[in-house]
C-alpha cells in the first residue's frame, strides 16, 4: 500500500494588487551638454553582481529622459540606495524624431547597441554577469533587433554578443510600441525622420518580423510591459496616447505580464521620489528579477561551457567560490599541487591530496586560487579535468548535501543521475572523464572524509583541513604554515590599501606588524581592513595590539580557556578592530550601531543571516500580551535599528550603513547570491569571540535582541515567500533555542509559539510539540483554561499529536477545545466551526468516518447559514465533506459536492486561483476512485500545469500536483512517466525540505511503490528500508506512517518470494495497528488482508481464511455490505476458497462482488472489470471454459477500449483469454495473444520484468502442448531463474533426464527452504509453472 498525496490543506489568501497612478509633467528639453550617445556609466555599483542597462526612446538622451523635472535621476539617485551591488549603465543614441541629419537605421542602431556593450562587457570578471534591460519607448525595438542578433551570434569577434545573449534575464519594457504606433504625432515636425519612423508605422512588416523572431526567445527572458494610461501632450493643442496598451503588451510571448502607469508616454521614465508608486511598481519588478536572476543565469552558462567544453582548454568549476582579490604568493603550495594533479603523475586508483595546517593559515584560498588557474587556463598542463566540484566539508551533512547537489550538473540531469551521494559518486566514478572534488574546511575526525575517500578512488580529491590525522587516507599531502614575511607584507599593504612604494622606516614597521599577527592570512587581512579605515597608523596600531594581545590571553579570562595557541593572534586581532569601531563609535554614531548589530549577530547562526529577519521583524505587528499578563520579546527589539516611515515600511539605511562598517572591517562577508534580499556571513571564529566576550561579561541585552528578533520576523502566513523564509530561518531559531536551553531562560509566550510555527513547518513535531505544551500550560495558568487564547494553543498541539499520529491525544484535547468553545463562543461561532472540524479531521484519521461525517454536515449547514452559500469557509466545509463521502465510498456524493466547490471557486476567485486548483485537484482524486482515470488525468496536467506557472516549480503545493498526477500514471500502467515524475518530486522534497522530512518519506515510499510496478523490487526495497528506518528514528516505531512504511516493506518482501520476512513484519503491523488504532479501524482490518495473502502465498489457508472472515464481517458491520472495501475483502476470502479447492463458495462470493460493482461503480468501473475477471478464473476451475471465454472477452474488450491496448490490465486480460483458449483446445488462438502479450511486455516493462518473464512462460507452455519442444526450451531457458520448473518438464519431454532430476533437485530444496516441506506448492515442485499457465491470473 503505497502513500498517496494528500489533499486537504489549504492555500493562503492571497491577494492581486495593481499600482496606484501619479501624474508627471512631459519630458523637458534636453539641458545635458554632452551629445549622450554610446554607453555610460551612471553608477558603479559596491562589488557589483547585475548590470542595469537603460536604453532611451523618442527625441531621447542617456540621462535627461531618466530625470524628473525636479532633477532627480532615478536611475543614479533611487535605485542604489536599495539596490548597492548593481552596476547601472545608460545607452544613448540619435532617437531624434525632428531631425534628417542621421541616417542610421533600426538594425544599425542595434549594431551599434550591441558593440558598445559587449566592449563595456568583455573582461572576465563581467562578461557573464547578468543583465536587466530598461527599454523606453523605441529603446525597446531596438532592443529586441539587438537581442534577436545577440542569439544568432557564433564564434570569433562575435562571441561577445553571444554572452549578452546568455546573461541576460530581464527586460522592463517601458512604452514599447511593438506592434507600431500612429505617425500623426510625427507628421507635425518640421523634419521628420524618415528612416526611423518607417519602422515604427502600424503593422508595418518590419514589426511583424520583428515580432515573430523576438517571440522565439521570449521564453529565454523574464518579461514585464508597462503601458501608459495618460495622454501625451502634442503641438496644436492636442493630446493623445501614443503607445496604446494594445501594441505596449507583445502578442504571442511568453512569461509576459502587463502593468499599467498613471502617467503619459514621456513621463513613463521619470519619477520625483522613492513614493512615487509607478517608481516602486518598477522597483519591485527589478528587485525581483535581480532576485532570481544569478541561479538563472549561472546555469546557463554552466550548460553554455558544457557545450562547448571542446573549444576550451580548462575546465568547467562548479562553484561560485572564488579567491581573495587581494591573494598574494604561496607559490610553494601551488607549485605542489600543480605538480600532484599533473596528467602525467596519475597515482595508479588514488589521486587524494590533503593541504592541512593552523585556522586562518590560508588553506581554502590556496585551493581558490589553484583552481582559478585550471579554469583560466594559466595552467594548460592541466586542462584535462572535465569537472571541478566544491563541496563544503564541515560535516557529514554539509558532505552528503554538497555531493547530491552535483547530480544539478547539466549532464548529471540528462542522464536522469538520482540526486543522492551514492548515485552521484557511481556516476563520476564509471565516466571517462577526469573531475576534480574539493572537500573544503574537514575538521571532523577521520571518519567524517575518510568514508568518501574509500568510494572515490577513480577520482582526484583535495582536501583542506586542521586534521593532520586525514594524511594517512590520502596518497600524498602538504602542510601549509604561516606566511612569509614578504608575502605578509603585500598582503598587509594590499589590506591596508598602501601604496607599496614605502620608506624604510615604514617598511619595518610592517615587518613588526606581521611579524606580531604571526604571519596569519586570516589576521593580517582583519587587521588591513581596519587600518584602511584611517582610524589609526601603522605604529600606532601595533602597539595596540601588543597591548591587547597580552590582556585577551590574560590567564584569568574564562572565556580564552581552552583556546588553540595559533588561534590567539587571530582573536587579538579581532579584540583590536572592535576596538578601533567602538573607539569610532565616541564620534559617530554609525559605528555604535555597528558595535551593536555585531553582537546581536554573534547570537545568530553563523550563516546565511538575513536582512530580512530586522525587515519583518520592524513591520510585522508585536505578539499580544493581553494587558501585560503574558510575557514576550517585544520590549527587547532593538528600536533603534527598526524606525518605520508613515507607510509602515521599515527604513533600512541605518542598519545597511552599520552592516557596512562591519564588512570594512572584514568582520562581516557579504553573500554573493541570495533569495532573500540580502544576506551575510560571520566566520564562525569571530561569532565564537563576541559571543564568548557576551556571555563571559554576563551580558543578555544582545542576546535577547537576537532572539526578539528572530521570533518578531516570525509571520502565519502561507505564501510561498514566507514558507521559505521561515525555513531559512530554522537555523536561527535552534540557534537562539540552544542558548535558551543552556542559560535556563524563563517562560516567553511568543518565543514558545512562533519557534513552534518554524520547527512545525520544517516537520520537527518533538521539537515543537516541548515548546506547545509550555504555551498551554503557561495560558492556561495565565489567561485561564477557556481564555481563546488557550483555546488556540491546544488546538495547535492537537494538530502536533495528529501530525505525530497520537490520535486518541488529539482527540481528547479537541472534545475540550469544542466543548469550550461552544460553551464560550456559542455554537456557530467561526472558532467554533473550526475546532469542530479539527475534530471531524481527527474522527477521519482514526477510521471514524460516519462521526466525521455528521460534524462535517453541522459545520457546512451553519457556514451555509451564517456565511452563506459561497463563503470560503462554506466551500472549504463542503470540500472536507467531500473527502469524508470518498472515504465512505460514497464517490458520487463526493463528486457531487466538490463539482459545486469548483464551480464557485472559479466564478468567485478564477480557474487558477490556487483554492480552485485545490478544487480541482480534489475532484481528480475522486475521479480515480471512480475508475474515471483519463477524466482524473486531464484535470491533475491541468493543475500542475497552472501550479508551475503561477506558484513556482518548487512549491509545496505544485510538488503535490506533481505527486498526484504520478499516482494516476501509476494507476494507468504508465509506470515510467510515474517514475520521472516522482524523482523530480523526491529531489525537491530532498533540496527544500530536508531527506527526513515526513513529506520527503512520502515521495520516496511513493518512488518505491512505482518501482513495485516496474518489477524493480530490490530498488523498492532499498528505498522503503529507508523509509522504515528514518520513520522509526523520527515518528516513533507505532506511528501510523511507522506502519504503514512497515507494511510497504513488507508487500515488497511479498513480491519477492520472502514470504516469512512478510509475515514477521505485518504481524507486527497488526499486533501495533490492534493495540493503538483498534481492532475495527480501517488500517487494522488492512493489515489482516495483507497478513491473510502472505498465509495464502505460504499455503496456510486455514489461517488466511479465520482472518479473512473477521475482515469481512468487520467491514460489512462497520462500512456496509457495499462499500468498495467491503466488496474487496469479499473477493479475497473468495480467493481464499479457490486454494482451499472451494470453487462453489468461491463462485458464490465473485457473482455477489461482481452484481453490486456493477450496481454501484457501473459495468466498465475498473473494480468490475476485476471482479468479473475474477469470476473467470474460477469458471476455468470449474471447467466452464465457454463462461469463463465469455467474461473474458468482456473484460478484454472494455480494458481496450478505457485503458488502451498496451496498459498492463489490458495485458493481464489478454493473457488469460489464452489460458482459457488453450483449456478449449484452441492452441493458435491462444498462441496469437500470448505472442502479443510478450511483445508488449518487452517493449513496455523490459525483457526481464516479471510480467514479461511470465508471459515468456505460458507462450513456452502453449509450445509445449503443440509439440514444440525446441521453440518451448528456447523459451524457458530464457527464463530459467523463473520458471526452472518448467524446463525440467520439457527436458523430461526431451528424454534429457539427468538434466530434468538436476533442475527438481534445485526447485525441490528451494520450495523446502522458501515455503516449507508442507507448502502445496513444494510437494508439487515439478508442475508449479504449469499450474500458473493452466489456472490463469487472478486479478
Amino acid at each position: 500500500m503505497p502513500f498517496f498525496s494528500k489533499l486537504r490543506h489549504r492555500f493562503a489568501k492571497s491577494k492581486l494588487t495593481s499600482a496606484n497612478s501619479l501624474h508627471v509633467v512631459n519630458e523637458p528639453g534636453n539641458t545635458y551638454n554632452d551629445p549622450g550617445f554610446g554607453i555610460k556609466v551612471l553608477v558603479p555599483g559596491t562589488t557589483p553582481t547585475v548590470d542595469i542597462v537603460a536604453i532611451h526612446g523618442f527625441d531621447g538622451h542617456r540621462e535627461e529622459s531618466w530625470t524628473a523635472d525636479n532633477g532627480k535621476l532615478w536611475l543614479r539617485d533611487f535605485l542604489p540606495h536599495t539596490i548597492p551591488t548593481a552596476r547601472i549603465l545608460s545607452y544613448g543614441y540619435d532617437a531624434y524624431t525632428n531631425s534628417s541629419l542621421s541616417e542610421q537605421t533600426l538594425h544599425g542602431h542595434a549594431q551599434d547597441f550591441l558593440a558598445k556593450l559587449s566592449m563595456s562587457r568583455e573582461t572576465g570578471e563581467t562578461k557573464d554577469r547578468p543583465i536587466i534591460f530598461i527599454s523606453h519607448s523605441l529603446g525597446g525595438i531596438i532592443l529586441k533587433s539587438a537581442l534577436i542578433e545577440a542569439n544568432v551570434a557564433h564564434e570569433g569577434h562575435l562571441m561577445p554578443r553571444k554572452w549578452i545573449h546568455l546573461s541576460t534575464y530581464g527586460i522592463v519594457f517601458l512604452g514599447t510600441p511593438h506592434q507600431g504606433i500612429d505617425m500623426l504625432p510625427f507628421s507635425l515636425c518640421s523634419r521628420p525622420n524618415n528612416i526611423l519612423l518607417k519602422y515604427l508605422t502600424a503593422n508595418c512588416e518590419p514589426l511583424q518580423q520583428q515580432i515573430s523572431h523576438f517571440n522565439a526567445i521570449t521564453a529565454h527572458f523574464h518579461i514585464k510591459f508597462f503601458y501608459e494610461t495618460l495622454p501625451t501632450s502634442l503641438p496644436v493643442h492636442s493630446s493623445a496616447i501614443i503607445v496604446p496598451k494594445a501594441s505596449a503588451v507583445l502578442p504571442g510571448a511568453v512569461n509576459i505580464e502587463p502593468i499599467s502607469m498613471h502617467k503619459d508616454h514621456t513621463g513613463m521614465s521619470k519619477f520625483q521620489s522613492v513614493d512615487d508608486d509607478d517608481y516602486k511598481s518598477v522597483l519591485c519588478v527589478v528587485q525581483d528579477m535581480i532576485k532570481k536572476a544569478p541561479a538563472t543565469v549561472d546555469a546557463r552558462w554552466i550548460k553554455f561551457n558544457q557545450q562547448n567544453d571542446h573549444n576550451s582548454q580548462g575546465p568547467i568549476y562548479m562553484s561560485k567560490h572564488r579567491s581573495s582579490p587581494r591573494f598574494v604568493g604561496q607559490e610553494k603550495y601551488l607549485s605542489k599541487l600543480r605538480s600532484f594533479f599533473a596528467p602525467e603523475n596519475s597515482h595508479s586508483m588514488w589521486n587524494h591530496f590533503l593541504l592541512y595546517g593552523m585556522g586562518g593559515v590560508g588553506k581554502t584560498q590556496i585551493c581558490l586560487k589553484f583552481i582559478e588557474e585550471l579554469v583560466s587556463n594559466d595552467c594548460r598542463v592541466l586542462s584535462h579535468f572535465w569537472r571541478i566540484f566544491w563541496i563544503d566539508g564541515t560535516n557529514a551533512e554539509t558532505l552528503i548535501n554538497g555531493l547530491s547537489s552535483i547530480a544539478d550538473d547539466p549532464e548529471g540531469i540528462s542522464k536522469g543521475i538520482k540526486k543522492s551521494r551514492e548515485a552521484v559518486l557511481t556516476w563520476l566514478t564509471a565516466t571517462n572523464k577526469k573531475c576534480l572534488i574539493i572537500f573544503d574546511n574537514a575538521n571532523g575526525m577521520d571518519g567524517a572524509v575518510k568514508d568518501y575517500l574509500e568510494q572515490t578512488c577513480q577520482i582526484y580529491v583535495l582536501i583542506t583541513s586542521r586534521n593532520p590525522g586525514l594524511a594517512s587516507h590520502v596518497t600524498d599531502s602538504l602542510e601549509v604554515l604561516s606566511m612569509e614575511s614578504d608575502q605578509a607584507i603585500s598582503l598587509f599593504q594590499a589590506a591596508a590599501k598602501f601604496d607599496k612604494k614605502l620608506n624604510t622606516i615604514s617598511q619595518e614597521w610592517l615587518e613588526k606588524i606581521v611579524t606580531q599577527l604571526g604571519f596569519l592570512p586570516l589576521a593580517i587581512d582583519i587587521a588591513g581592513a581596519a587600518i584602511s579605515t584611517g582610524l589609526c597608523g601603522i605604529t600606532e596600531y601595533l602597539m595596540m595590539h601588543e597591548k591587547y594581545h597580552a590582556d585577551i590571553f590574560d590567564a584569568d579570562n574564562p572565556s580564552m580557556k581552552g583556546a588553540l595557541g595559533y588561534n590567539h593572534t587571530v582573536y587579538s586581532t579581532l579584540k583590536l578592530s572592535y576596538d578601533l569601531i567602538e573607539k569610532q563609535a565616541i564620534l559617530m554614531k554609525s559605528a555604535q550601531d555597528a558595535l551593536f548589530v555585531l553582537k546581536v549577530l554573534a547570537f545568530f547562526h553563523h550563516q546565511n543571516i538575513m536582512e530580512r529577519i530586522f525587515k519583518q521583524a520592524a513591520e510585522l505587528p508585536p505578539a499580544k500580551t493581553y494587558d501585560g499578563k503574558l510575557q514576550t520579546t517585544s520590549s527587547d527589539l532593538p528600536a533603534q535599528l527598526l524606525t518605520c516611515n508613515n507607510d509602515g515600511q521599515w527604513e533600512s539605511l541605518k542598519f545597511r550603513i552599520a552592516i557596512q562598517v562591519l564588512c570594512d572591517y572584514s568582520l562581516l562577508t557579504r553573500d554573493p547570491a541570495t533569495q532573500y534580499s540580502y544576506s551575510w556571513t560571520m566566520h564562525p571564529m569571530i561569532q565564537m569571540w563576541i559571543r564568548s566576550q557576551a556571555l563571559g561579561n554576563g551580558d543578555t541585552l544582545h542576546y535577547y535582541a537576537a532572539r526578539a528578533l528572530i521570533v518578531g520576523s516570525i509571520n502565519r502566513s502561507d505564501r510561498m515567500n514566507d514558507i521559505l523564509f521561515r525555513q531559512e530561518l530554522l537555523p536561527h531559531v535552534i540557534a537562539i533555542q540552544g542558548v535558551a536551553n543552556a542559560k535556563k531562560q524563563g517562560y516567553y509566550d511568543d518565543v514558545c509559539e512562533r519557534s513552534a510555527n518554524v520547527y512545525t513547518q520544517a516537520g520537527k513535531w518533538l521539537n515543537a510539540e516541548l515548546l506547545q505544551i509550555q504555551v498551554v500550560e503557561n495560558r492556561e495558568q495565565i489567561l485561564g483554561t477557556e481564555h481563546p487564547e488557550t483555546l488556540r494553543a491546544r488546538a495547535s498541539l492537537a494538530d502536533t499529536d495528529r501530525q505525530l499520529g497520537r490520535w486518541t491525544d488529539a482527540e481528547q484535547l479537541e472534545v475540550q477545545v469544542l466543548e469550550a468553545s461552544q460553551r464560550i463562543l456559542g455554537t456557530e461561532h467561526p472558532d467554533t466551526l473550526t475546532a469542530r472540524a479539527n475534530l471531524a479531521d481527527t474522527y477521519r484519521r482514526l477510521g471514524r468516518w460516519t462521526d466525521a461525517e455528521q460534524l462535517e454536515v453541522q459545520v457546512l449547514e451553519a457556514s451555509q447559514r451564517i456565511l452563506g452559500t459561497e463563503h470560503p469557509d462554506t466551500l472549504t466545509a463542503r470540500a472536507n465533506l467531500a473527502d469524508t463521502y470518498r472515504q465512505l465510498g460514497r464517490w458520487t456524493d463526493a463528486e457531487q459536492l466538490e463539482v459545486q466547490v469548483l464551480k464557485a471557486r472559479k466564478q468567485i476567485l478564477g480557474t487558477e486561483h490556487p483554492e480552485t486548483l485545490r478544487a480541482r485537484a480534489n475532484l481528480a482524486v475522486t475521479y480515480l476512485q471512480l475508475g474515471r482515470w483519463t477524466d482524473a488525468e486531464q484535470l491533475q496536467v491541468q493543475v500542475l500545469e497552472a501550479s508551475e506557472r503561477i506558484l513556482g516549480t518548487e512549491h509545496p503545493e505544485t510538488l503535490r500536483a506533481r505527486a498526484n498526477l504520478a499516482d494516476t500514471y501509476r494507476r494507468l500502467g504508465r509506470w515510467t512517466d510515474a517514475e520521472q515524475l516522482e524523482v523530480q518530486v523526491l529531489e525537491a522534497r530532498d533540496q527544500i525540505l530536508g531527506t527526513e522530512h515526513p513529506d520527503t518519506l512520502r515521495a520516496r515510499a511513493n518512488l518505491a511503490a512505482t518501482y513495485c510496478q516496474l518489477g524493480r523490487w530490490t530498488d523498492a526495497e532499498q528505498l522503503e528500508v529507508q523509509v522504515l528506518e528514518a520513520s522509526e528514528r523520527i515518528l516513533g516505531t507505532e506511528h501510523p506512517e511507522t506502519l504503514r512504511a512497515r507494511a510497504n516493506l513488507a508487500d515488497t518482501d511479498h513480491q519477492l518470494g520472502r514470504w516469512t520476512d512478510a509475515e514477521q513484519l505485518e504481524v507486527q503491523v497488526l499486533e501495533a495497528s490492534e493495540r493503538i488504532l483498534g481492532t475495527e479501524h480501517p488500517d487494522t482490518l488492512t493489515a489482516r488482508a495483507n497478513l491473510a495473502d502472505t498465509y495464502r502465498q505460504l499455503g496456510r489457508w486455514t489461517d488466511a481464511e479465520q482472518l479473512e472472515v473477521q475482515v469481512l464481517e468487520a467491514s460489512e458491520r462497520i462500512l456496509g455490505t457495499e462499500h468498495p472495501d467491503t466488496l474487496t475483502a469479499r473477493a479475497n476470502f473468495a480467493a481464499t476458497y479457490l486454494q482451499l479447492g472451494r470453487w462453489t463458495d468461491a463462485e458464490q462470493l465473485q457473482v455477489q462482488v461482481l452484481e453490486a460493482s456493477e450496481r454501484i461503480l457501473g459495468t466498465e468501473h475498473p473494480e468490475t472489470l476485476r471482479a468479473r475477471a475474477n469470476l473467470a478464473v474460477t469458471y476455468l476451475q470449474l471447467g466452464r471454459w465457454t463462461d469463463a471465454e465469455k467474461l473474458e472477452v468482456q473484460v478484454l474488450e472494455a480494458r481496450e477500449q478505457i485503458l488502451g491496448t498496451e496498459h498492463p490490465d489490458t495485458l493481464r486480460a489478454r493473457a488469460n483469454l489464452a489460458v482459457t483458449y488453450c483449456q478449449l483446445g484452441r492452441w493458435t488462438d491462444a498462441e496469437q495473444l500470448q505472442v502479443q502479450v510478450l511483445e508488449a511486455s518487452e517493449r513496455i516493462l523490459g525483457t526481464e520484468h516479471p510480467e514479461t518473464l511470465r508471459a515468456r512462460a505460458n507462450l513456452a507452455d502453449t509450445d509445449h502442448q503443440l509439440g514444440r519442444w525446441t521453440d518451448a526450451e528456447q523459451l524457458e531457458v530464457q527464463v530459467l531463474e523463473a520458471t526452472r520448473a518448467n524446463l525440467a518438464g520439457t527436458y523430461h519431454q526431451l528424454g534429457r533426464w539427468t538434466e530434468a532430476e538436476q533442475l527438481e533437485v534445485q526447485v525441490l530444496e528451494a520450495s523446502e527452504w522458501i515455503l516449507g516441506t508442507e507448502h502445496p506448492d513444494t510437494n508439487s515442485q515439478g508442475q508449479l509453472g504449469c499450474y500458473i499457465s493452466s489456472a490463469g491470473q487472478m486479478d
